[in-house]
């Protein structure tokens, strides 16, 4: 038995609201066809009159066919943007192991990213790869096999990073991977002087991309290290490890971290990200907050 569980303070009406505010907005529309006048049936269920549809507040969240009290699932939220442990998060919500494992791995699924037009104001990035998981101590660098190879853009002038995990360091990857997230070719741009970086330079003509001699010095590149560092520091702190088949959604859950650290979210600022990004991805017209 837990010798401690966690309650949330506030009432359970309060609750429903601030979760309700969180992912439908100031008011409750059929998330099936957009209607903005749904009729209430119970505290959580609605009805549509267009659609004729029922939902709930729960039915097209993250927390979609759960069994489990909204209250439980909430601190489960809470406990994992707070980066407690799964033992830790088990004994002080009160539920299984296995629960917890399934809820984190849910949440780190559905990760709010940082807005792209957000992450491309800036003229000073920089570039650099590094690699996550593994067991093998033999080798180090570029030639660790069994890892995860993840490519990192850090945004200098606002400290945030977009990581991307990719299958091998292909100049042409490299290439794409820069080309999606650099505003324009003329920005500011240092890497070290890895193969790979000079061929994508090349490719994408890139003005003022800057490779940097590593056996020389380092200050150019030392910001994005730091980066990696506290990414496998968190990791190692929370997790211990993590496979190969799921280390891209812990690099992203990760990333996140690393980017929220001066404002880490809570749990209705969580879903609020969310659900703003499943509504832009939805083709029906929901009116956004």
């Amino acid at each position: 038995m837990p010798m401690m569980v966690l309650t949330y303070q506030i009432t359970y009406p309060q609750l429903l609201k601030r979760f309700r505010n969180a992912v439908f907005g100031k008011k409750v529309f059929c998330p099936y066809c957009g209607y903005k006048k749904p009729r209430k049936i119970s505290s959580t269920k609605y009805w549509c009159k267009k659609c004729r549809k029922r939902f709930s507040l729960t039915s097209c969240t993250i927390f979609k066919g759960s069994k489990l009290p909204l209250e439980k699932l909430i601190l489960l939220l809470e406990c994992f943007l707070k980066g407690f442990k799964v033992k830790q998060t088990q004994e002080l919500v009160g539920v299984s192991r296995k629960a917890v494992s399934h809820w984190f791995q849910k949440f780190r699924e559905n990760i709010p990213e940082i807005e792209r037009e957000e992450f491309l104001e800036s003229d000073i990035f920089v570039l650099d790869d590094s690699y996550f998981g593994g067991k093998r101590k033999e080798n180090k660098g570029r030639k660790t096999p069994f890892k995860t190879i993840v490519l990192g853009l850090l945004n200098k002038s606002f400290g945030k990073v977009k990581v991307c995990c990719v299958p091998s360091l292909h100049f042409k990857i490299v290439a794409s991977f820069l080309n999606f997230y650099l505003p324009s070719k003329k920005v500011k741009l240092f890497s070290d002087s890895f193969k790979s970086y000079q061929l994508a330079k090349k490719w994408l003509k890139l003005e003022n991309h800057t490779l940097i001699d590593h056996q020389k010095k380092f200050k150019e590149t030392n910001p994005v290290e730091n980066v990696w560092s506290v990414m496998k520091r968190k990791l190692r702190e929370i997790y211990h490890h993590a496979t190969r088949k799921y280390m891209p959604f812990y690099v992203k859950e990760l990333a996140y971290r690393f980017n929220t650290r001066n404002n880490p979210d809570d749990a209705f600022s969580f879903l609020r990200k969310v659900s703003r990004n499943q509504w832009k991805l939805s083709k029906i017209p929901v009116p956004f907050w």
